[in-house]
């Protein structure tokens, strides 16, 4: 750097020097798995390290939501290239079932202005009761019941969104996780399952939604025996408007692209409604446009647009169906399907 002044021709100059340093760093990311609520975690190590040729001061460790500081040998200070470990433990909400919660371990550092950060998640786990779900379009909700309930009983929770969803379909993980489709808003919410209470509104853990996801009039849903993908029907999909079946992993969010779309003239999909699979993944589906039930081979590794006929196809007078809209399979195999006439009287 030069100086110069008005009394002089020459500058002086000054030499200058310094070191930047970089923030301290630890893993992106730490999961701690399911844990069941009531209990404490064991503790995760996070090594954090300096990359720097002098020590670096540690001003403070920090955890956010239902994640603890366990214990750590980071002083005031990390010595040049050196590391240290703090132990993190993870104690669930007893809220829900099933649900991923997140936090962050922060670290604070004479390195940096913004604190070093590692990204904590963990799923609590409960005992679950078997319950039975319910879509309600009118009451832009879905309640659970006891699946021994009777009678005029309340349900063990209510969730949703009062402002228009409209779902009109649900499916449950082995979390208990809850999918359901909207088709007034283009979207697929999940939410967790809450073991009881009522909370409305209640905002969704994730939803797919977004020109890429390809919904298009979703209406039915369903998971894989190993609930790793969902199964959405989309009554008006399509360059034909026939629909189509999108598939997406489970707990996606934002405007996703499926991992595989099921559609085209070849599937004899015709306003697709309802959606089940078997335990061998092999898909069924109810098509009220042309009254009838296709079923399609398991998904497996196929990625992409599937335009190939279905292995089996239920139509025709004897059958009875006639504008078919729910379905669903017993462990036995055999297929139940709601029909819907033109009058609503005479729903079967």
């Amino acid at each position: 750097m030069a100086i110069g002044d008005s009394t002089k021709s020459s500058a002086k100059a000054v030499k200058l020097s310094g070191l930047g340093l970089l923030n301290v760093s630890g893993p992106s990311s730490k999961d701690f798995g399911k844990v069941p609520v009531g209990t404490t975690s064991r503790p995760k190590i996070v090594t954090i390290s300096n990359p720097n040729p002098v020590a670096v001061g540690i001003q403070s460790i920090t955890t956010s939501g239902p994640f603890a500081v366990h214990g750590t040998t980071c002083g005031s200070s990390l010595p040049a290239h050196g590391s240290c470990k703090v132990s993190v433990t993870f104690t669930p909400t007893p809220a829900c079932n099933g649900t991923l919660e997140i936090g962050t371990l922060r670290i604070a550092n004479d390195a940096a202005i913004t604190p070093a950060q590692t990204n904590l998640s963990g799923i609590a786990t409960r005992n679950k009761q078997m319950a039975i779900f319910v879509a309600n379009a009118n009451s832009n909700s879905v309640t659970a019941y006891p699946q021994s309930s009777s009678g005029n009983i309340a349900p063990i929770v209510t969730f949703g969104d009062p402002s228009g969803q409209r779902p009109i379909a649900v499916a449950v993980d082995s979390n208990g996780n809850v999918y359901t489709p909207s088709i007034a808003e283009n979207s697929v919410s999940v939410y967790a399952a809450c073991a009881n209470g009522s909370t409305m509104p209640t905002a969704p853990t994730a939803s797919i939604r977004g020109p890429d996801t390809g919904l298009s009039a979703p209406d039915g849903i369903a998971l894989d025996a190993s609930g790793k993908n969902i199964y959405v029907t989309n009554s008006s999909a399509g360059s034909s408007g026939l629909g189509s079946i999108t598939v997406y992993p489970a707990l996606s969010g934002g405007d996703v692209k499926p991992i595989a779309t099921i559609g085209g003239a070849e599937t004899e999909l015709n306003d697709p409604k309802g959606i089940a699979l078997d335990s061998g993944g092999n898909i069924y589906v109810s098509n009220y446009g042309s009254s009838s039930v296709t079923i399609y081979p398991p998904l497996g590794d196929s990625t992409g647009t599937l335009d190939e006929g279905p292995t089996a196809t239920i139509t025709g007078a004897n059958t009875g169906l006639d504008f078919p809209i729910g379905i669903a399979l017993d462990p036995a195999g055999n297929i139940y399907v709601k029909i819907h006439l033109p009058s609503p009287s005479r729903e079967a």
